[in-house]
């Protein structure tokens, strides 16, 4: 009883303390956002070793936990990832400021002048399984939209997560905003509950996770949610495909990063190409891929896994794919409607009616037209570093960067304006 007392104060004192730094963070200059952004990149440089050791402490804890291979690959920290997270921060330098612009601007039949103006959101809510990374480009992404954020990540990843977030406060202070516009909490599933129940100072939640915790941020969340599902991202082979750039744009799209929520889960073939799908299971078994096939496949190619019906809809995040032969464009698409997440979807054809059949019929965030499922990826399409990606229908959709953290107040200029003539004073 005495814990759940105290994570309910450390919630609440956090909650409070961001709504006051929030109001600082109000009136940053877009060049004291960049002064900490520079700043934070050249603390991740300074302290590799630290952040290397804190992550190979979480990594040995995590193995004696027996964490499955997907997990300790999303926890695992190298010096390359650390130089990813400085690029993104030096990208999202670069990057406009994404808070005052005027992106709206009219004058009513009165004269009063009306413009649409984007603000930060304000305080986030950042909720994570091991995945540190997220401790880094979460922040900087608020930040460059003005907001705070409110870190809390799962007990896989406390030390590199603490380490990470003392960098952030020293960067924030060194940059001359307040330290508090980013903080990290302890604690268990109350404490998450708990946060999750503050609406009346937390704006938003964001989940990045696994079922259990999208399915907990559902149940108790009290303010507006930044949804992210899980990643069952479909490649579909249409008959007019080109086989040798199809090979090359799948073994990318499942080998690349496996464990990441953008990697190609389920494969569809056109059963026209039947007697490609020979080659193109022996070239995935060939980089230890393991090919869980429809009845049809299997016929052909009888060391393939039958398939059931959960393989068609599970986000493996390992080298596993599911396959399936399709008899069309629309069979192909009912299929990714059906059981897909609605993350990315892709088609590899040379016909034009079909790849925009395709485009205008698939209901996914991010649909690809002969591309990798690896181009889910803010910076790589251009938007600049992304907190995660959305599935959600409203104000964000597919990598959410800077633009998407920002909402918008409506300014109203008048000149002594009134509605009835007939008011006196």
């Amino acid at each position: 009883m005495m814990a759940d007392r105290e994570h309910s104060h450390e919630v609440h004192a956090a909650a409070v303390a961001a709504q006051s730094a929030r109001i600082a963070m109000l009136s940053a200059s877009a060049d004291q956002k960049n002064r900490v952004l520079t700043a934070m990149a050249k603390l991740l440089e300074e302290n590799v070793r630290e952040i290397l050791l804190a992550n190979r402490q979480d990594m040995t804890r995590a193995r004696n936990h027996s964490a499955s291979l997907a997990t300790l690959r999303r926890l695992e920290l190298t010096p390359n990832n650390i130089n990813s997270r400085i690029r993104a921060l030096q990208e999202l330098k670069s990057l406009p400021d994404p808070v005052g612009n005027v992106f709206y601007s009219g004058e009513t039949e009165a004269g009063l002048i009306v413009e649409k103006v984007s603000v930060p959101i304000g305080v986030i809510l950042v909720i994570f399984e091991a995945r540190p990374h997220v401790s880094v480009n979460g922040p900087a992404v608020g930040l460059k939209a003005g907001n705070c954020t409110i870190l809390r990540g799962g007990s896989e990843a406390a030390n590199t997560n603490g380490c990470l977030v003392t960098l952030w406060r020293k960067a924030l202070d060194l940059g001359g905003l307040p330290s508090d516009a980013v903080q990290l909490l302890g604690g268990d599933h109350k404490t998450v509950e708990e946060a999750l129940h503050l609406s009346e100072m937390i704006q938003l939640v964001i989940p990045r996770g696994g079922r259990a915790l999208m399915d907990t941020v559902a149940v108790h969340a009290k303010m507006p949610v930044l949804h992210h599902e899980a990643g069952n991202c479909h490649q579909y082979v249409d008959a007019n495909a080109n086989l040798d750039k199809a090979m090359r744009v799948l073994l990318d799209s499942k080998l690349t990063m496996p464990a990441v929520c953008n990697a190609m889960e389920s494969l569809l073939v056109h059963r026209d190409l039947l007697p490609w799908c020979a080659e193109l299971v022996n070239e995935l078994a060939s980089h230890g891929v393991e090919v869980r096939g429809c009845g049809v496949l299997k016929a052909l190619v009888p060391n393939v896994v039958l398939a059931n019906d959960d393989d068609w809809k599970t986000e493996y995040l390992r080298e596993i794919v599911s396959i399936k032969v399709v008899g069309s464009v629309c069979e192909a698409i009912e299929h990714i409607n059906t059981y897909g997440s609605h993350h990315t979807d892709g088609i590899i054809t040379e016909d034009q009616a079909t790849r925009q059949a395709f485009i205008d019929r698939v209901e996914s965030a991010v649909v690809l037209c002969n591309a990798s499922t690896m181009y889910c990826d803010g910076s790589l399409l251009g938007f600049g570093p992304e907190i995660g990606i959305s599935t959600s229908r409203l104000h964000a959709r597919g990598p959410v960067g800077t633009k998407d953290l920002t909402t918008y107040k409506i300014v109203v200029r008048g000149n002594g304006h009134t509605m009835c003539s007939e008011v006196t004073t």
